[in-house]
This record gives C-alpha cells, sequence and structure tokens, in this order.
C-alpha cells in the first residue's frame, strides 16, 4: 500500500474468495511535507488582454500531489516576472511583489496583475515561498495581447518630406490604446476597412490643386497598410507650407489619426524664370513700372518649378537685355542674379528681358512695359525755338529793329528736354535791355547799333544760361517788321512792312511770293527802295485763300528773295520769311437754317428759308423736314441731300400755309429739320435749327359785301351784288336788308340769312331802278344791311 492521497483514512481488506476475509484496522493517511508550488490565473488561457487585470493563484502541494489544505496563515513569497515590458507609449505593468501572502486551505490570490505591452509574448512568472524554501512545479507563461484599435499613425512614403508634383504612398498604422500595433489576437484590426483622408495643402503659387484622395477601401495585415501609388497617388504642390494629411476610419469604434507636419520641398526642375523686384526675396513678378531717368530700378531673376514654388536665384550666367526704347547700355553693373536697370533716354514702351541657360531656348521672361519720364532740370540752354526744338543761341549777328525771341529749355542730367523754364532774362554789354519775365522766352529787339553783349537767363536755382556774344550792326540789312496776324480763307488779310536798315547806293529790288498760293497770296510782287525812300517802311499785303477743304489751319511763308542790287553791300542780302497761318473756315461742321422770309397766312401764304452746309461733307448728308402741325402749315421739300458737291448751294424750303376754316387766331407751328443722316461721322446726327413760323388767321368774323354790279336806271335797269360770311358760324346769322329810297330803287330780297353749312355760299341780292316820272336827274340811294342778328356772339350786331 503506497498512499498519495491525504489526508485520507481507511482499511484494508482481504478476500480469498471462499469466504475467507480479513480487514485491518484504520489506517490514517496524512499529507505528506510541502513539496512544491503550483501557480495557476484567472485568465482561462494563456492570454491576457494589454491593460485588463488578472489574478495570479499560489497553490501549495506535496509530493504526492495532494494540496497542503492545513498550510494557511501569512506566508512571504518571491516572486521572479521576466519577458514583459513597459507598453510602447511607456505605461508600466503591474507585477506581483515580493512580500507577504494569506493563505488558506493551502492557496493564495494575487490580484490586480496587469501587462501592457502587445510585444510580450511568453511573460514568466515564477513564485517561492521563502520560509519554506518551496518552489512552483513549473513557470506560468502568459502572453499579452493588445486591445482594440484606437488610432492611426500616418507616415508619406519619404517620412514627411516630399517633393512638390510627385506623387507618394502613404502608410497607416493601427495602434491600441498603449501604442501597441493592432495586428492579431482577438481584437485583431486586419482586414478592409474604408479610410477617409483629408489634408491641410493648399494650392500652388500658381494655383495647382493638391492631390489627396477622399477615401480609399485599404486591406489592413499586421496592423498596417501602404496606399497605392498609381492607383491612389497623393501629390503636395505649395512648398511654403507643412502639411498635416489625417486618416479617419467611420465604422465604430472610430479610429483616427494624423501625420506629422509634412515638408514640401520644391521640385527641383525649373520650369519657369520670373523678373522680380529688389535684389532677391522679393517674389513679386514685375509688371509696369514707371521711373525717371535720375532713378534706378534694381530687379533680380527667380526659377520656379511647374507649380509656382520659388527654388532659387538665377545663376551669374544669366543674360540680360532691354528692348523697345531701351538697349543693353541702360543696364548698369555685371550681369549676373540682379542688375540696375539705368536708362538715360525717355520712352513709353520698353521692357527687361532674361535669359536663364538652364533651357538654352533663349529669352525666359519679360517685364511689362516700363515707362521713363524725364528726369528733374539739371541745367537749361537758350534756344531759338520753344519746345525744346531749334538751335542753341551761340554768335548771332542782327541789326537795329530785329526782334529776336529765344526761349529758356530745361534738360535733366541725361540731355532729355524737360520743358521751357520760367527764368529771369537780362542782357550784358551795350545791348537793349529785353523783358526780364520771369517768363520761359524773351522778345529782344534792339534800337542801338553798333552794340554787342550776351542775352542771360537765371532760374534762380542754380541754373543758368547765357547765349554767345550778339552783334547788333546798323550796317546794309533789310528789315522786315512783324506781320500784323494770320489770314483766313474768308479773305482776311494781313500785312507787315519791309525798310532797309541804311541807305543804299543804287536801287534795291526784293522779290515776294507765297510758298503755297493756295492758302494765301502776297501784293505787290516785287519791292523796289531807292536812296530816297529806304527808310519807308512799304507795306506787304497778304490775303488768304479759301480752298473749300477742311484741312484745318494751314502754316505757309512769304519768300522775300536774296536783294537784287548794284550796291555790293545789299545784293544778295536775304530777308527772313514771314510765316503765318491761313485759318480754316472750313473746319466748322455745321448746317446753317437761314431765318425764315415771314409768315404763312391760311389764304396759302407761303414764306421760305435756306438750308445749306457749313463745310464739304466726306458723303452725301440727307436732312428730313416736316412740320410739327400740318393743320397749319406744310413743308416742301420733305428732306434735302447735300454731297460733296453741292454742299456749299442754300436749299430753297417753302413753307405753305393751311385753311383751317376756324376762327383760331393766329397760330404758331415749327418746321422741324430732323438729323442728319450721313456716313461723315462729323455730320452724322448733326440736329440743325427748327424754323418757327406763324399762319396767320383769315377766318375772322365777318361779312364781306361784294361791289355792286353797276347802276339802275328808272327804265327799271337792275344790277346786283352778294354778301357771304367771312367765317363759320355757330348757329344762324341773318342781315335784314332795305333800300334806302324806295321811290328810287328797290331790292328783291328783304333780308338774307347764313347757317354754319352755308355761310360760304354768297347770297345775290337784285336792286331794281324805281320811275318817279320827275325830272329830278340822278338820284344817290343805298341798300342798306342791317347789323346782324345771330347767337353767335362774334356775329352779333356785327354790320
Amino acid at each position: 500500500f503506497t498512499p498519495t492521497l491525504a489526508p485520507t483514512s481507511g482499511t484494508i481488506t482481504a478476500d480469498d474468495g471462499s469466504g475467507h476475509t480479513d480487514s485491518t484496522g484504520t489506517i490514517t493517511v496524512d499529507l505528506g511535507a510541502k513539496s512544491y508550488v503550483v501557480i495557476t490565473t484567472n485568465l482561462g488561457g494563456p492570454d491576457a488582454i494589454a491593460g485588463s487585470a488578472f489574478d495570479v493563484t499560489l497553490t501549495v502541494y506535496d509530493a504526492d500531489g495532494n494540496v497542503q489544505t492545513d498550510f494557511a496563515g501569512l506566508h512571504n513569497v518571491d516572486w521572479t516576472v521576466s519577458g514583459t515590458s513597459d507598453a510602447p507609449d511607456s505605461t508600466t505593468p503591474t507585477l506581483p511583489v515580493d512580500g507577504g501572502m494569506t493563505f488558506a486551505s493551502g492557496a493564495s490570490t494575487y490580484s490586480g496583475l496587469v501587462l501592457v505591452n502587445a510585444a510580450d509574448n511568453a511573460v514568466e512568472f515564477r513564485a517561492r515561498l521563502t520560509a519554506e524554501g518551496i518552489f512552483e512545479d513549473t513557470p506560468i507563461t502568459i502572453n499579452s495581447d493588445h486591445t482594440p484599435a484606437d488610432y492611426f499613425t500616418v507616415v508619406t512614403e519619404n517620412n514627411g518630406v516630399e517633393t512638390a508634383g510627385v506623387d507618394f504612398t502613404v502608410t497607416v498604422r493601427a495602434f491600441d490604446a498603449y501604442g501597441n500595433i493592432a495586428e492579431e489576437g482577438v481584437n485583431d484590426y486586419d482586414g478592409l476597412h474604408d479610410i477617409e483622408f483629408n489634408s491641410t495643402a493648399t494650392a500652388s503659387p500658381n494655383m495647382t490643386i493638391p492631390r489627396v484622395p477622399d477615401s480609399i477601401a485599404l486591406t489592413f495585415a499586421g496592423g498596417v497598410v501602404t496606399t497605392n501609388v498609381v492607383t491612389d497617388p497623393f501629390a503636395l504642390v505649395n512648398a511654403e507650407e507643412a502639411v498635416m494629411i489625417t486618416a479617419v476610419d467611420y465604422l465604430a469604434p472610430l479610429v483616427s489619426g494624423y501625420s506629422n507636419p509634412i515638408t514640401v520641398d520644391v521640385n527641383p526642375a525649373v520650369a519657369s524664370v520670373w523678373i522680380n523686384e529688389g535684389v532677391s526675396g522679393d517674389r513679386a513678378e514685375v509688371r509696369t513700372n514707371t521711373m525717371t531717368t535720375d532713378d534706378s530700378y534694381v530687379v533680380h531673376g527667380s526659377r520656379y518649378d511647374a507649380y509656382g514654388n520659388f527654388i532659387g536665384e538665377v545663376p551669374a550666367t544669366a543674360v540680360w537685355d532691354a528692348t523697345g526704347d531701351y538697349d543693353a547700355g541702360d543696364i548698369v553693373g555685371t550681369p549676373g542674379v540682379s542688375i540696375s536697370f539705368e536708362p538715360d533716354n525717355t520712352g513709353t514702351v520698353g521692357t527687361i528681358t532674361i535669359d536663364d541657360p538652364y533651357n538654352g531656348v533663349g529669352v525666359d521672361d519679360t517685364t511689362g512695359y516700363i515707362t521713363v519720364n524725364v528726369g528733374v532740370l539739371d541745367y537749361i540752354v537758350i534756344k531759338d525755338a520753344a519746345g525744346g526744338a531749334g538751335s542753341e543761341v551761340t554768335t548771332l549777328v542782327v541789326t537795329a529793329d530785329d526782334t529776336i525771341q529765344v526761349w529758356a529749355a530745361g534738360y535733366d542730367a541725361d540731355n532729355n528736354y524737360v520743358g521751357d523754364i520760367s527764368v529771369t532774362w537780362a542782357t550784358t554789354g551795350s545791348l537793349d535791355p529785353t523783358p526780364a519775365g520771369p517768363a520761359t522766352s524773351t522778345v529782344f529787339t534792339p534800337t542801338l547799333a553798333p552794340t554787342s553783349g550776351t542775352i542771360t537767363a537765371d532760374d534762380g536755382s542754380g541754373h543758368t544760361d547765357s547765349t554767345g556774344t550778339i552783334t547788333v550792326n546798323g550796317s546794309a540789312g533789310i528789315i522786315g517788321g512783324p506781320i500784323s496776324g494770320d489770314t483766313t480763307e474768308a479773305s482776311v488779310q494781313a500785312t507787315f512792312t519791309v525798310v532797309l536798315n541804311s541807305e543804299p547806293t543804287n536801287d534795291v529790288y526784293v522779290g515776294l511770293s507765297s510758298n503755297d498760293t493756295t492758302e494765301g497770296t502776297v501784293s505787290p510782287a516785287s519791292l523796289t527802295f531807292t536812296n530816297a525812300n529806304w527808310n519807308a517802311p512799304q507795306t506787304v499785303t497778304v490775303t488768304g485763300v479759301d480752298d473749300a477743304v477742311l484741312d484745318g489751319n494751314q502754316p505757309y511763308l512769304i519768300i522775300t528773295a536774296p536783294a537784287v542790287s548794284f550796291d555790293a553791300n545789299y545784293n544778295g542780302i536775304d530777308p527772313s520769311d514771314p510765316s503765318l497761318i491761313n485759318v480754316d473756315n472750313d473746319n466748322f461742321v455745321g448746317i446753317n437754317v437761314s431765318a425764315i422770309s415771314g409768315d404763312t397766312t391760311e389764304s396759302g401764304g407761303e414764306a421760305t428759308f435756306t438750308i445749306v452746309l457749313n463745310s464739304p461733307p466726306t458723303t452725301a448728308v440727307t436732312v428730313g423736314i416736316s412740320s410739327n402741325d400740318f393743320s397749319e402749315g406744310t413743308v416742301s421739300p420733305s428732306s434735302v441731300i447735300f454731297t460733296t458737291v453741292n454742299w456749299g448751294s442754300p436749299r430753297i424750303i417753302t413753307v405753305t400755309g393751311v385753311e383751317d376754316l376756324l376762327v383760331d387766331g393766329n397760330q404758331p407751328f415749327h418746321i422741324i429739320t430732323d438729323p442728319a443722316v450721313s456716313t461723315d461721322t462729323n455730320y452724322s446726327g448733326l440736329d440743325a435749327a427748327n424754323v418757327s413760323v406763324v399762319n396767320f388767321d383769315d377766318d375772322m368774323p365777318g361779312i364781306t359785301v361784294d361791289a355792286v354790279s353797276g347802276d339802275t336806271s328808272e327804265s327799271g335797269g337792275i344790277v346786283t351784288f352778294s354778301i357771304i360770311l367771312n367765317s363759320p358760324p355757330t348757329g344762324d346769322v341773318t342781315i335784314v336788308l332795305s333800300s334806302s329810297d324806295t321811290t328810287e330803287g328797290t331790292i328783291d330780297l328783304s333780308s338774307v340769312t347764313f347757317t354754319p353749312v352755308n355761310w360760304n355760299v354768297p347770297k345775290t341780292v337784285t336792286v331794281t331802278g324805281v320811275d318817279d316820272t320827275v325830272l329830278d336827274g340822278n338820284q344817290l340811294y343805298f341798300i342798306v344791311t342791317d347789323p346782324a342778328a345771330s347767337v353767335d356772339t362774334d356775329y352779333c350786331i356785327v354790320s
């Protein structure tokens, strides 16, 4: 008998099968000595979920495997745990601590143990009863498993540094709350998931849109997935920002995460070159610029990728140039990354260009138009014409009574004309004074001769100039006086005088002509000066010529031919040619409507006026004409047409009064001239003045009695006369008739009546002579018409 179970008790029996038996007395089996410890958990298996607490129980056995149920009380336990580590997020595990444990019936439980690192796949627990010196028979091994997926990490293909415009992949990893990869076990995240992506990426400087897929169905394996660069590429384009990409799985439980800031490098491939302002750094491309010749305009060249990201400055081998009114000479300094544009000439159209050798195709960028205005005043020059024209006045020889006008022309440091400058004028030497101003010009009229000196100009700001020596002689000379004005095509004349400066020894002949006889003629054709009239100014008359062409005001000259004389001092002297302008009278575009000849009457009285163009049109001009009241007047014709040939011929317009049979008094009306119709833009739409007319009413209330046809005779001779109303009455009008002497004559009607219908039908009255058998000679008598009787107040009592 080798007992193993304890504590136990009983007997051992024997039976030979033939009725012969026996049994021992009670045999008691006690527990053996404490032999080993067994470690168990409440996990129900070898796996513990990270972060979830579990219990470990120690049970003491003897050598026969019997629980030492009599082992109780507080006993010190030493623990040894291996194969465990902190979680990836640094959370520490909760492990058993050496010390006392209370046993009951041979067992004691240690609660609240926690593992956190899912990579700990074989955590070994050992225990030793310190005082008893017994160990576990076999260590227990526990595997740590992750919790459900809690968040993502998002990493780009190149670990957060991507190149603008270059496609890349994104790797998404699923982690539990402790940073363990969610790859296997009961909380395995592997499999197909719809992941939604978002980013903080914006468009590039040239507005290229970044590529970030909205949603992708991704299959995780081992808690990790990488996107397909072909079917679902990511691409960032703006190198001026740090971008974050987020990933979200909206299926419960929601899992999300984001990348670290992603650096977007510029694309190293040069796509364009821009000319920017300043030495460097400024990214504003030069569009247009306005400057003066005193300014310098510094620009630099910059390289950009295909997305408008700044790559860097152009190399020193870049070639700069200028176009339009400028050239390479306006570029100062050694060409390279930047240049200084310093033009010395004015211009309105021009650009700066740059050729970056990166592509070998020539000009890579051109600025907008650069306008260069004149600089500030640097010096003045006295010239013989306004507006910077003419020549500088150096030495000059004149005679007394000449007229010299000079101007102070201003220039900048680059010799660009700034404008005529207001200065104070003065003379030096023995010259006559000249008007001091301040003014932009002065007229020097010498009278003293011989004299010499200079004319000076001073703007008061340090800018001065003086002419060369001006010599005024009183020797032979032909002096032309100032012309009185300009001529006009309306034959307005201008005059000037010519006189010699000194007495000649022989006659002096000066021929006169016009350089353009279509603008002006001159009279006389020549002048003769003798030693008797040399100092008497002779008047020359210039007459303007009408060329009937809308050509504007035309300048022309009166040519004074070189003098012809046997006086060697005068022979060949060529007087100055007076210049003047023939003022065009054809430049007044207009339609001239004359005053009307009078008013019209209702009896058909007519009036006329004329229409004519002021200047020749380029094409036909049609003017419509109409009456604004056809019940008072009509007009003929209804339109007039002026051509390039007949434009100057007045067209007669006839207005005829209309009878309206109404007592409406004198009625005003208008003849309307419509806006002109023409393809000549000067005349198209031009609206001539309308004409006002009065139509005099002939329908004034009245009774007209015609003259009697003759005299009566006592032999019964008869005569007649008629009566008619002047206008329609509003009611019947009755006129009583009688003879003033019935012994001399009688009438056939005692009265006549007119109605609104027959008012204009004459009533004939017959008068018959009466024989009175008395030798009384020829007797005067009257047929008496009484005042009219009518309800029409206009006719009532009209006689």
